[in-house]
């Protein structure tokens, strides 16, 4: 178990005897606890940290365990997934049949979507 103090997180127990305990976060458990007590103030975190050191942009995004963040300017909060064009992901074209796939998807998706997912959409 690896556990160590923390003073990221703005959670404290409640308690009267334990306000002078500090708060520890145990990344193995994915939990925040308190030290006086142990009651569990906050579970199941994401270690969003980089698996290790990198100094330059393409390291830090080879070594990133997240995307970006959830944003609440978004209707889907930035979480939606968008099938993109006919190209693979090094950029070369595909070819008819898996063209043809992709645009099945791709209507299959939109459909798929609710209309208040729709209306959400065109409003933001």
């Amino acid at each position: 178990m690896v556990a160590y103090y923390s003073s990221d997180y703005d959670v404290k127990c409640q308690l009267d005897t334990c306000k002078t305990y500090p708060v520890i976060t145990d990344s193995d458990r994915g939990e925040v606890f308190c030290g006086g007590c142990g009651l569990v103030l906050v579970q199941n975190l994401d270690d969003t940290t980089n698996e290790n050191r990198s100094y330059s942009a393409e390291d830090f995004m080879k070594n990133a365990r997240t995307g970006p963040g959830g944003s609440l300017t978004m209707f889907d909060k930035g979480l939606s997934t968008v099938i993109g064009a006919d190209k693979d992901s090094s950029g070369k074209s595909l070819s008819s049949k898996t063209k043809y796939e992709f645009n099945r998807l791709r209507t299959w998706d939109q459909r798929s979507k609710s209309r208040k997912t729709s209306s959400l959409s065109k409003a933001f």
